[in-house]
């Protein structure tokens, strides 16, 4: 179902560095909500108005895909699947009033984006569907090049998880 790779004898599915990612956005929100700090992955990397969005959550964007890529060349398919399911949800949550226990569900710390929380002030989560994509497929065409001229699809052998190259990308 899951794309999967076999490294160091181990077979593991590219979705485990799904649920690691999640968790770690998750992490990072709470951390900047309670420490107080303010979000430094949106200070803007560039003030050219020809590359929009250009900041700290773009590059972890750009870096998570190519890493995908890298590990796990040519599931172009279910990439995108992912990123746009992904891309989805944020934009969802940056634009739905999400309760829990009767307050506002407030995924990471205040935003220079997004939607304001007329009771609080406070800004929260916010999806850029259409750049934040284009910077997952940037990376995961990237990394998809970069395995496919570093790591050939013969070096996918391996004895202990006993795959073929076609099966074990």
């Amino acid at each position: 179902m899951f794309a999967s790779r076999c490294i160091n004898g181990l077979r593991i599915p590219c979705v485990v560095f799904y649920i690691v990612v999640v968790i770690a956005i998750f992490a990072y929100g709470f951390y900047v909500r309670s420490s107080g700090r303010p979000d430094v992955l949106e200070k803007s990397m560039t003030a050219s108005p020809s590359v929009q969005n250009l900041d700290g959550w773009a590059m972890t964007h750009f870096f998570f895909w190519m890493f995908l890529g890298f590990w796990y060349p040519g599931k172009y398919l279910q990439a995108m699947g992912f990123s746009l399911a992904w891309e989805g949800i944020e934009d969802l949550l940056g634009r739905t009033n999400v309760t829990m226990g009767g307050s506002r569900l407030q995924l990471v710390g205040e935003t220079v984006d997004g939607e304001v929380d007329e009771n609080t002030g406070k800004q929260y989560w916010y999806g850029r569907y259409t750049t934040d994509t284009a910077y997952n497929l940037m990376g995961y065409i990237l990394g998809s090049t970069l395995a496919k001229r570093f790591w050939p699809e013969d070096a996918c052998k391996c004895s202990r998880c006993r795959a073929t190259p076609e099966k074990c990308v």
